[in-house]
């Protein structure tokens, strides 16, 4: 029995998927399936039942039972590796969700790393279903989020707030402001990025039009959106991103805009929020505020009384 295959049969059970435990795990499908079926033949029973197509997967009644017993051995063994970093240096341990994580974490890391050189960051990408989780789990220090949720564990406090805008090709359109009555549905790649953006859409649009493109993926947004029949709504540092990777792309405002979205952080109730957690933070919100379009919703610089709010 290794860590390996360990890994391989908690992702799967967690996401209930082969091919996207296999894709987080940086790994193949075949390799996943060889290590759950080595660890099965070790346990002497089935673990998983296999849907149709074989990619879709739920657990055993074995299997559930075995769930949280790999579940508390990998954070024991993450918790033992984590023992040699004692004397080395303190650490920052956190995740964000994807739209984050690409654009705000990568520029306050920057700037952490130069006032703290010594510190060792743990960074992870993760849902916030998943972030809320793992804080109830005491699995990090912190998260920054999108889309809150009630906990009653987890404090949610917002810290931002961000303009969304349209990205399309610079053949789109020749106006800079685009009228909400000229976006078609039907050529959009939608993200749903909220309830209040769904609130937005169906104020506007009505519920019955389908968006050409579905999904909670940015990266095949940019390939797409590049299309000149295109456009997809998105959070202005996300499209600042992508207009800077390709000049072809074009940022349009919008006539009557849906409501700013919020950047939150999170941690739990009973968590003594630390120096570095503070010090980083305050590299997020000065980050953020010499961004147009965004608000800092949190008091600059921020101090430990008033992350304990």
């Amino acid at each position: 029995m290794t860590k390996g295959q360990l890994d391989a049969f908690w992702h799967t059970v967690r996401l209930g998927s082969i091919t996207r435990a296999a894709e987080l795990l940086y790994i193949t499908q075949p390799a996943l399936s060889q290590r759950i079926r080595q660890l099965e033949e070790e346990l002497g029973y089935p673990l998983l039942i296999r849907k149709k197509g074989g990619h879709h997967v739920e657990p055993t009644e074995q299997g559930k039972e075995l769930f949280p017993i790999v579940e508390k051995w990998l954070q024991l063994y993450e918790q033992s590796v984590n023992l040699r970093n004692l004397n080395v240096s303190a650490s920052l341990n956190f995740a964000s969700v994807n739209s984050i994580a690409a654009t705000y974490i990568p520029r306050a890391c920057d700037l952490f790393f130069d006032r703290f050189p010594n510190t060792q960051v743990c960074f992870r990408q993760n849902s916030s279903l998943e972030i809320y989780q793992q804080l109830e789990q005491n699995q990090l220090d912190f998260g920054i989020i999108a889309e809150s949720r009630f906990s009653k564990i987890v404090q949610t406090l917002p810290l931002i707030a961000e303009e969304f805008c349209i990205v399309a090709s610079v053949h789109f359109s020749e106006n800079t402001v685009l009228q909400n009555s000229e976006l078609d549905v039907s050529r959009e790649l939608r993200i749903p990025w909220n309830q209040e953006i769904d609130s937005w859409y169906d104020f506007w649009f009505g519920t019955s039009l389908r968006p050409r493109l579905l999904t909670t993926t940015l990266d095949i947004v940019a390939h797409l959106v590049l299309r000149e029949d295109c456009w997809a709504l998105m959070p202005l540092s996300n499209a600042r991103l992508l207009q800077k990777n390709n000049p072809f792309l074009r940022i349009y405002s919008i006539a009557v805009p849906p409501p700013e979205r919020l950047i939150y952080v999170l941690w739990r109730n009973d968590q003594k929020k630390t120096d570095l957690i503070v010090s980083f933070l305050n590299c997020l919100l000065e980050m953020a505020g010499s961004m147009d379009g965004t608000r800092v919703l949190l008091e600059r610089p921020v101090t430990n009384s008033a992350a304990s709010q």
